[in-house]
């Protein structure tokens, strides 16, 4: 079952939210967390804005990274 476009859109904005927030928490850029990750700068840019989806894969890369479990990524922050 396909997803409304508005709840899509809400899902990116909380994954972009909570990588920037894990991100600056361990006080890293996005081209070091992208370096990390293997991926690119500006996928990262994309991500945190909300702009872009991503694969499970690169969630996964990303809170490995982070240090934290990935569905945490996927949920509205409660700090």
């Amino acid at each position: 079952m396909k997803r409304p476009p508005s709840d899509t859109a809400q899902l990116r904005a909380v994954l972009g939210l909570n990588i920037r927030l894990y991100r600056t928490r361990r006080e890293l850029t996005q081209r070091q967390l992208a370096q990390m990750a293997g991926t690119s700068p500006n996928r990262i840019g994309a991500i945190e804005k909300g702009e872009t989806s991503t694969t499970v894969d690169v969630i996964e890369r990303l809170a490995i990274v982070l240090k934290v479990e990935p569905w945490k990524l996927l949920v509205p922050d409660e700090q």
